[in-house]
């Protein structure tokens, strides 16, 4: 019956440590490198059940002109990335292909633009990237 009973709490602290994996996402972020005019937010939450929910969004005067919704969730033993835009009928999905304790990278190789999608805690700072085998956007971000 102990043996049962500790099996049971291995198995509760386990949970309780991969539902804290990423808080480093957490809060309202806002982009210092973006060019001049527009404004680019990220806000990231976490959900009840261990996953995070994200939001990104560009302001060029009063106008949103760009948005998506970001999840970060586990996918059986594997963490993903999905992405949905607002004209988007399903999520792009990115496969965590590497993480640490601040950092993560996920690879979508069928696609085009974006192939992977790397974000990392830097100090007080949170920088993201999207690439391919040409080119990378960076993005970097200081919390609100």
């Amino acid at each position: 019956m102990m043996a049962c009973n500790q099996t049971t709490q291995n198995a509760e602290n386990e949970v309780q440590k991969q539902a804290g994996e990423f808080d480093w996402l957490l809060g309202n972020w806002q982009r210092v490198n973006e060019t001049d005019g527009k404004e680019t937010f990220e806000n990231w939450l976490a959900n009840a059940d261990g996953s995070y929910a994200g939001k990104g969004f560009t302001m060029f005067a009063e106008d949103t002109v760009w948005q998506e919704d970001m999840h970060l969730l586990k996918n059986g033993d594997f963490w993903q990335l999905e992405i949905i835009a607002p004209e988007d009928l399903s999520p792009t999905i990115f496969k965590m292909k590497n993480h640490d304790s601040l950092w993560f990278v996920c690879e979508n190789p069928e696609l085009d633009f974006p192939k992977t999608i790397r974000y990392q805690s830097v100090n007080d700072s949170l920088h993201a990237s999207v690439s391919n085998e040409e080119m990378e956007i960076v993005f970097k971000f200081l919390k609100q």
